[in-house]
């Protein structure tokens, strides 16, 4: 009997053995892969400045490089990158009288859809396809008939970093979840067979051990099944970029900023100063180069191509933080209408 319990140990760390190695076996490769690339691109000179993202990359992809979860907030980004490139236009709506802004008109410019992601042409089209084809709708509009749609784009807008070649595609092996699972229920069943043993005080910890590594193996070689999605070279170069792009807008600042080049650099960074979360830094040093340019009599133009702001009373402020605010209430509104929607995903 203690032969076999030691055979039982024996087998059950073996098996445990060769799960490990195979484990190893897997990673190495990638491993060996991002040295090689690093390696190679150590002395790289970057082809991009500081303050241009990825051209493979929109403002609601930037999270992915992250692995940041796909929610509502990316249809708000999403949303306003579509208006600053000029496929629409968003006017906001007020009472006479009232400070604030209680819905959103979407007006599609008419506009050539060229150039975009499949998950931005699934959005754009599908805003104004329902209930019938038109170029204006509510953003209150939106109803849970549009969930499909809305769900459809966050679904691409995940699959978009595997279409922009970011990620490898997972590999699938039915084999190794076969055989992990059949180690796993040895496993199980030599440990139940063993404590079974306690009834006649004959317990062996040889094959408690040998059953542990059983199932410790079938859970390894079951994990085989699916290889996780690596980063590509295209990838890292991606994060990367857009590392660099991020703390260029972090370190924005007044003093760096050209009075002509103010009100292009809120139009062109807006969505994305709100996919990092630096919008108001955004605001801040816009509003002090316009404060310092009318101390200077060089009064500053900001305006926001994107918005209609016939309907918009605007104060003595500074504009920028104006429409940086409107952009704000703009994204937490699509977050609050997709969640109604039944979208169910809520904000990042």
């Amino acid at each position: 009997m203690d032969a076999l319990n030691w055979l039982v140990l024996t087998v059950g760390a073996g098996v445990l053995l060769v799960a490990l190695l195979l484990r190893a076996s897997k990673r190495q490769p990638d491993d060996d892969a991002s040295a090689q690339r690093a390696n190679r691109e150590a002395g790289l000179i970057q082809t991009l400045p500081a303050n241009s993202p990825p051209p493979s990359a929109s403002p609601a992809m930037y999270g992915l490089l992250d692995e940041h979860p796909v929610g509502a907030r990316d249809l708000g980004v999403t949303l306003l990158d579509l208006a600053e490139r000029g496929f629409l236009r968003v006017q906001p709506l007020t009472e006479a009288g009232a400070s604030g802004v209680y819905d959103w008109t979407l007006h599609r410019v008419d506009h050539p859809a060229t150039g975009l992601r499949q998950y931005e042409t699934t959005l754009l089209t599908g805003l104004f396809a329902k209930p019938e084809p038109t170029t204006a709708r509510t953003l209150t509009g939106l109803a849970g008939a549009d969930r499909p749609m809305l769900d459809k784009t966050l679904a691409e807008l995940r699959d978009s970093v595997t279409q922009v070649g970011w990620l490898t595609k997972p590999r699938h092996s039915s084999v190794w979840g076969a055989i992990g699972g059949i180690v796993l229920l040895l496993g199980l069943i030599t440990i139940a067979g063993t404590l079974f043993g306690v009834m006649a005080l004959t317990v062996s910890w040889q094959s408690l051990v040998g059953g542990a590594c059983l199932v410790g193996a079938g859970v390894l070689l079951v994990g085989r099944t699916r290889v996780r999605p690596a980063w590509t070279a295209t990838g890292e170069a991606a994060q990367r970029q857009v590392g660099r792009y991020r703390a260029w807008l972090d370190g924005l600042e007044a003093h760096k900023i050209h009075l002509e080049d103010a009100s292009a650099l809120l139009n062109q960074h807006l969505a994305s100063a709100f996919a990092f979360g630096n919008e108001r830094h955004l605001a801040t040093a816009l509003d002090q180069l316009a404060r310092r340019a009318a101390s200077w009599s060089q009064p500053v133009t900001i305006a926001a191509d994107w918005l209609d702001d016939s309907q918009q009373a605007w104060t003595d402020a500074p504009k920028a933080g104006q429409i940086v605010a409107l952009a704000d209430q703009f994204v937490a509104d699509v977050v609050r209408v997709a969640d109604r929607a039944g979208v169910g995903l809520g904000g990042r």
